[in-house]
């Protein structure tokens, strides 16, 4: 006999995460069957079928940039075989896991975003363009702040990213800009369902909590939940952090992530994210 479970799925590269235990939280306080698999395994069972099993009837993507390309195209061509319910996309996901196809995508449908080169293996790199005294430095694609690094001047900036595209693959660089602040937007179902502020620390800079940023609740001005919102109707998410800093008068989208972590937001804003979440994978509304 061919069971019905699971019928929920989370995509993601572990298991035993705290955003991952917040989302199981909220699955099991509805008693709803889900299951954690990683890309390749989702992709096998797919190609393979699913033994003793009916195909899930939903697949929650929580995947950050970093990802291998390869796995993303793998669950492409598995969400095309099959009849399950996807948020998001893999397509949708693996363009904006590209940090600077993302900002190009943005900019180009007439969005506010930094000015930004990129620097690549066996290119002149000439940081003239760029506006400033320091630069922030960060990879193509990763998360959690990984490889990035803020406050250097332009000379050091050129050469860290120029090192960084030899060795390991293409790099951003940036001005600092917004004095080292960014908030982060969180939109679940075109609706906002947490927003923080976050504040580095003097000598690190990065505005990630796991290195000593510190996060706060925020109200978001009109114009950049305007602005958040924009990006992931250009970007076709249901699901994303869309990280936002102000320099003047302007809101300029810093990066949009298709995983932004649940935990430390929900410790800065006090919102249920795991069930807002899971409601929206029911198609309720995210917010109550």
């Amino acid at each position: 006999m061919t069971s019905i479970l699971p019928r929920h799925v989370v995509l993601s590269r572990g298991k035993d995460t705290p955003h991952l235990r917040l989302l199981a939280d909220a699955y099991l306080s509805r008693s709803l069957p889900f299951d954690v698999l990683t890309p390749a395994r989702y992709a096998a069972l797919a190609q393979g079928g699913w033994p003793g099993q009916s195909p899930p009837t939903t697949a929650l993507l929580r995947l950050p940039s970093g990802v291998s390309p390869d796995d993303m195209s793998a669950l492409a061509a598995a969400q095309a075989s099959g009849e399950t319910r996807w948020i998001d996309g893999p397509a949708q996901v693996a363009a904006v896991h590209d940090k600077a196809h993302c900002l190009e995508l943005l900019a180009g449908a007439g969005l506010a975003v930094p000015p930004t080169l990129v620097a690549r293996r066996d290119q002149p790199l000439d940081l003239s363009p760029l506006p400033g005294d320091e630069f922030v430095v960060k990879p193509i694609r990763g998360s959690s702040g990984r490889g990035v690094t803020v406050g250097l001047s332009r000379e050091e900036a050129g050469a860290r990213a120029q090192a960084y595209a030899e060795l390991c693959g293409p790099a951003l660089v940036q001005p600092l800009l917004g004095g080292g602040l960014d908030r982060r937007l969180v939109l679940v179902g075109g609706q906002l369902v947490a927003a923080m502020e976050r504040i580095p620390i003097a000598d690190d800079g990065r505005g990630n909590t796991v290195y000593g940023a510190t996060a706060r609740r925020v109200e978001p001005r009109r114009d950049e939940l305007s602005l958040a919102l924009e990006a992931v109707r250009i970007l076709g998410l249901s699901v994303a952090g869309v990280d936002l800093l102000r320099e003047g008068d302007a809101a300029l989208i810093l990066e949009v992530n298709t995983c932004p972590g649940l935990a430390a937001l929900q410790a800065a804003t006090g919102a249920s994210l795991g069930d807002a979440l899971v409601r929206h994978v029911l198609g309720e509304s995210a917010v109550v």
